[in-house]
């Protein structure tokens, strides 16, 4: 069991079958896509009509660790803060991304839907 800490960084600790896996605490990729949107948003001028600083957003990757960045782009339609938000998972897992390419990016342009 690992129990002293491996860095100065604040990082938890995951048991996972035949691995260990650290990963950071305090930033992930969910934080940085919040500090960016929340950055680009307080660019709107105040006398915009825009609410949203994006009409379109593509989040794309292959990992668990990017289950936070689909969770969240995933909000951010059903609130209607950006209207028109894709999700898609690289391989075959579980995922909360709207749709999977199981062959990989070579799937990419030719997915259905991703511009609905």
């Amino acid at each position: 069991m690992v129990s002293d800490p491996i860095s100065a960084d604040p990082t938890e600790l995951i048991d996972k079958p035949g691995a260990v896996v650290v990963e950071p605490i305090d930033y992930t990729k969910g934080t940085a896509a919040e500090y960016i949107f929340k950055h680009l948003k307080d660019q709107i001028p105040q006398d915009s009509a825009a609410s949203s600083p994006i009409d379109f957003l593509l989040i794309a990757g292959d990992g668990r660790e990017d289950e936070i960045v689909f969770e969240w782009a995933n909000n951010l339609k059903e609130q209607g803060i950006v209207k028109k938000v894709s999700t898609v998972s690289l391989g075959s897992r579980n995922t909360s991304a709207m749709f999977t390419l199981t062959q990989g990016v070579t799937g990419m342009s030719r997915s259905q839907g991703i511009h609905d």
